[in-house]
């Protein structure tokens, strides 16, 4: 198995991913802040960009977490395959302007929609339910709370869970944009 060919592997599952439903690497786990972590849905992948871009409220305590410290890890898994992939990177924050602008009008209204809760993500509720008001016919209020997380990948590692014995590797990307890859203990 070539290192190269592995590392754009990872990337071809991560670009498919946002487009399958089906896919469980559309559900990555977030890690961010102090042993915080959270599922997110993955909203687009560019393996020439290295991003991974997910979207949240900016009005939630996840927000607020990479706002101020935007390092994070998301991990990937496959239980089909075995294959675990965890991604380290930072997050550009992108609320208001035109990259978050072009993610919400591409957004359905049902992915929308969060956004109008009130009171916003985390806070109290004197009942069970989501915070959103009824029938919502225009979704555009909620755009203020919109915030679109675009992860700069600087690190993967590729992990084969097999009863044969796991398999593991590294990759990083240097400033450049050159690639250091090798094989690591699992």
């Amino acid at each position: 198995m070539n290192l190269h060919d592995l590392a754009a592997d990872c990337w071809r599952l991560l670009v498919a991913a946002p487009d399958s439903r089906d896919s469980p690497l559309r559900t990555p786990v977030l890690a961010s802040g102090p042993g915080d972590a959270r599922t997110v849905v993955l909203r687009a992948a560019d393996a020439t960009a290295r991003t991974l871009t997910v979207f949240t409220d900016a009005r939630s305590a996840k927000a607020a977490q990479l706002r101020a410290d935007p390092r994070v890890c998301m991990v990937f898994y496959d239980p089909a395959s075995g294959v675990q992939l965890r991604a380290w990177g930072e997050a550009a924050l992108h609320a208001g302007d035109a990259v978050a602008r072009s993610y919400w009008d591409a957004a359905p209204a049902v992915t929308r929609r969060p956004y109008l809760s009130a009171p916003g993500p985390g806070l109290p509720l004197k009942a069970p339910g989501n915070g959103l008001p009824g029938a919502v016919n225009d979704v555009e209020p909620g755009f203020v709370n919109f915030l679109v997380a675009v992860i700069g990948v600087r690190r993967v590692e590729w992990l084969r869970l097999a009863h044969t014995g796991n398999v593991s590797a590294r990759f990083e990307w240097d400033g450049a944009g050159a690639l250091s890859a090798t094989w690591i203990v699992p």
